[in-house]
C-alpha cells in the first residue's frame, strides 16, 4: 500500500482553465519546477495565482529558450533527487516513528490490564472485609474500631495500647 501519491510535475505546457480540468490534468497535484520550496498545487486557484507571478514567468522564458533548456532540465533532474533524498529520510522517519508507536501501544495495553487486575483484586478484598464485618456485626461482640478495620483493610484504626501483665 502506497502512503502518498506523488504530484505530478509540471511541463509547462498544459493550462486548465477550470477546476475540473485541473482535477482531470492532475489527479495527484502538480509541483512546479520554478518553485524552490516544491509546493504542491492542489487546486485550479492556487496553481493560476503561482502562474501570474514573476519567478514562473522566468521560468517560462527559459524554458522557451533553446540555449537555457540543458540547464533547466539539469537543474530539474538535481531537484527530482533532493526531493527523492527527501522522500526517502521521510519515510525512514515514519517507520521509525510507527515502531515507537506500536512499542507503547503495547505497553499501554500491558498497563491497562493491570490496572483491571489491581481494580478487579480492591473491589474483592472490600466486598470480603464488608462480608466480614458484616458476620462480626451479627456476632454482637465485635466493637467498632474492629470493623472500621474490616471495612478498612489498608487503615489500622486500632489504639496501640501495650500491657505488662508481670
Amino acid at each position: 500500500m502506497e502512503l502518498m501519491h506523488r504530484p505530478e510535475i509540471y511541463d509547462g505546457k498544459a493550462t486548465p482553465s477550470s477546476a475540473v480540468e485541473f482535477r482531470f490534468l492532475f489527479p495527484r497535484g502538480l509541483v512546479c519546477p520554478c518553485s524552490k520550496r516544491g509546493t504542491i498545487f492542489t487546486t485550479n486557484c492556487g496553481f493560476k495565482a503561482h502562474r501570474k507571478g514573476s519567478t514562473h514567468n522566468k521560468w517560462l522564458s527559459l524554458l522557451t529558450s533553446d540555449e537555457d533548456s540543458s540547464k533547466l532540465s539539469e537543474n530539474s533532474l538535481q531537484e527530482v533527487r533532493l526531493l527523492n533524498i527527501k522522500n526517502t529520510e521521510l519515510s525512514n522517519q515514519v517507520s521509525q516513528l510507527t515502531v515507537k508507536l506500536n512499542k507503547a501501544c503495547v505497553e499501554n495495553d500491558r498497563l491497562r490490564e493491570s490496572v483491571h487486575v489491581l481494580a478487579r483484586h480492591a473491589v474483592t478484598l472490600q466486598h470480603e472485609s464488608a462480608e466480614e464485618a458484616e458476620a462480626e456485626a451479627e456476632g454482637g461482640d465485635r466493637s467498632i474500631s474492629t470493623m472500621l478495620r474490616n471495612l478498612l483493610p489498608w487503615k489500622d484504626t486500632r489504639p496501640n495500647f501495650h500491657y505488662d501483665l508481670d
